[in-house]
């Protein structure tokens, strides 16, 4: 064999193992990517009661508020007619 085959075998085994790596770095971010997927999956599931509750609890406080709004209005009113 002369030098220029051997390089040319070098190289090849070369870009064989650079291909073989980059295939197997794709394939550890896929199963990373799906890990992620799944933990997103996981948290999104856990809070969606808590959103759930949070925003009833909001709404209730918002009626609560609002019936204070109408107290203290209806409050004004009555001093206003009072003092004339």
């Amino acid at each position: 064999m002369t030098v220029s085959e051997i390089s040319l075998v070098v190289i090849a085994i070369c870009m064989v193992f650079i291909s073989l790596s980059v295939v197997g770095i794709a394939m550890a971010m896929y199963r990373l990517l799906k890990k992620f997927e799944e933990s997103v999956d996981t948290v999104n599931n856990q809070l969606r009661p808590a959103v759930i509750e949070l925003k009833k609890t909001v709404l209730n406080l918002t009626q609560a508020f609002q019936m204070v709004n109408d107290t203290v209005s209806f409050i004004r009113k009555f001093r206003k007619k009072e003092k004339k």
